[in-house]
Parts: structure tokens; sequence; C-alpha cells
């Protein structure tokens, strides 16, 4: 129960910071070419299922005890934070960093943390990952960054 509502309160947090966080981005006068939709919309999803977690726990009713966690699954909740904060600083400086960078930088520390071996191989996934994701929003589909 603990974990269940830990967990609606880093996703609503974390729904209504990338929310603030695409304030900045440049505004168009085509709605679809707007930056900030995607963002938005998965932070909008992010508040919904925070809810939803937050709903469900309370209707289950379980006693408030703290909750008997392994180490391994103490592990994955420090491998999800640190992806969150990923997120967070990804979407909250991709104006200032650079599109591409930033998207390589997030690829590459995502899979080194997920434990994707060998380096050579992870940087180019991350490289053509990269690549590949500019090419379809910047090239193909002309989003303004």
């Amino acid at each position: 129960m603990v974990k269940d509502w830990m967990a609606t309160a880093v996703m609503s947090l974390a729904g209504i910071a990338i929310y603030l966080g695409t304030s900045t981005y440049p505004r168009v006068a085509n709605p679809a070419n707007n930056p900030a939709l995607f963002p938005r919309a998965i932070a909008l999803l992010l508040i919904l299922l925070g809810i939803v977690t937050g709903i469900d726990a309370r209707t289950r009713g379980e006693p408030k005890r703290g909750d008997d966690a392994s180490l391994w699954q103490l592990a994955h909740v420090k491998t999800t934070l640190i992806f969150l904060i990923m997120i967070l600083v990804y979407s909250s400086s991709i104006l200032r960093g650079g599109f591409f960078f930033l998207t390589f930088a997030f690829l590459t520390g995502g899979a080194l943390l997920l434990g994707e071996r060998p380096p050579t191989r992870v940087l180019a996934f991350s490289l053509g990952l990269s690549l590949g994701i500019y090419g379809i929003f910047v090239v193909l589909l002309r989003v303004p960054l």
C-alpha cells in the first residue's frame, strides 16, 4: 500500500513537472506541428495513471504497514527513479541542449543502466536510433526544434 501511494505521488508529480516544463516550448500556428503536443499527452497520461493507482490503493483498503520488499525489488525501484529523473532532465533541457545530442545521451544512458553490453553495440544502437528519430520527426514530419 505504501508503494502504491509513493507511485501515485511520483507519477502525478512527474506528470505535473513535464507539463509545466513544456510551457517554454515555442508556439506554432498549426496545432499539428506543436512540439509540446506529445510531451503534454504523456504528462496527462502520467497524471491520470497516478490518480488511478491512488484510487486502486484506496479501494483495496490494505493495512497501512511497511511493505516487505526484497533487495531485487528495491533495485528496480532505484532504476525506475533514475529513469524518471532522466526523463525530467531530458524534457526540461531539450530546447537548450539540442535534440540529437540529448536523445543520443538518453538512449545510451538508458541502455547502459539496463545492463546492455558491449558498449560498442550500445553506442551503435543509440546513434542509429537517434538518427532515425531525427529523420522521422525533423525531416519527414518537419517538426520544428
